[in-house]
C-alpha cells in the first residue's frame, strides 16, 4: 500500500495485516462464546444461523479488501499507462519532427539544386545570345564613300527588292504605242 508511510519509512504491512486479522479472530471468538452450546436442535439452529452470518460478514470483508487491492492495482496500472502513453507521444512527436526536418532539408536541397541549374541555364543562354541575334553594325560612311562600288554612290535600282510581276503581266500598252487623246 503506497499510502502507508511514516517519516519516509514504510510501515511493515504484514504486521499490520496480521494484527487486524488477530483482532478480528478475537472478536469472532468472543461472539462464539456468547452462543448457546449445540446440545439441542433449537440451539443448533441459532448457532448455525450465527455462523452463516459470520461467514457472510467475513466474505464481505474479504471482497471489500479484494476490491480495494484491485482499485489500487488499477490506479498503479493506469498511472503506468499514462506515463507510457506520454513517453510514446513524446517519442512519436520527436520522430515526426525529425522526419519533417529531414524532408524540409531535402526539399531545400532540391530547390537549391534547381535554382543553381536555372541560373546556369540562364547564364548559358545569355552568353550564347550575341551569336544568336544579328548584331547591328554601324555604318562607316567614310569607307562607303571611298569605295566606288558602294551603294552610297549609286544604289542599285531594285535595292534588294524584286518586282512581283513583269510589265507584260500588267496588260499595259507600251509607251510608244500609247496615244494621248486630243484635248479639245
Amino acid at each position: 500500500m503506497p499510502h502507508v508511510t511514516s517519516n519516509a519509512k514504510l510501515v511493515d504491512l504484514s504486521k499490520t495485516l496480521f494484527a487486524c486479522d488477530r483482532s478480528r479472530l478475537r472478536e469472532k471468538r468472543r461472539e462464539e462464546a456468547k452462543l448457546p452450546a449445540p446440545t439441542d436442535e433449537a440451539a443448533w439452529q441459532i448457532r448455525r444461523k450465527f455462523l452463516e452470518e459470520q461467514e457472510w460478514k467475513e466474505w464481505q470483508i474479504r471482497e471489500e479488501q479484494m476490491r480495494h487491492m484491485q482499485n489500487e492495482r488499477l490506479q498503479v496500472l493506469a498511472a503506468a499507462l499514462r506515463t507510457r502513453d506520454a513517453q510514446e507521444q513524446a517519442y512519436l512527436s520527436k520522430k515526426v519532427a525529425e522526419v519533417k526536418e529531414r524532408s524540409e532539408k531535402a526539399k531545400g536541397a532540391a530547390l537549391a539544386s534547381l535554382e543553381r541549374q536555372r541560373v546556369k541555364n540562364i547564364r548559358t543562354i545569355t552568353s550564347n545570345r550575341p551569336f544568336l541575334e544579328p548584331q547591328s553594325q554601324k555604318r562607316d560612311l567614310i569607307t562607303e564613300h571611298a569605295n566606288p562600288a558602294s551603294s552610297s554612290r549609286a544604289p542599285p535600282p531594285h535595292m534588294g527588292k524584286k518586282a512581283d510581276k513583269t510589265i507584260a503581266d500588267y496588260d499595259l500598252p507600251l509607251i510608244q504605242t500609247y496615244q494621248v487623246p486630243h484635248i479639245m
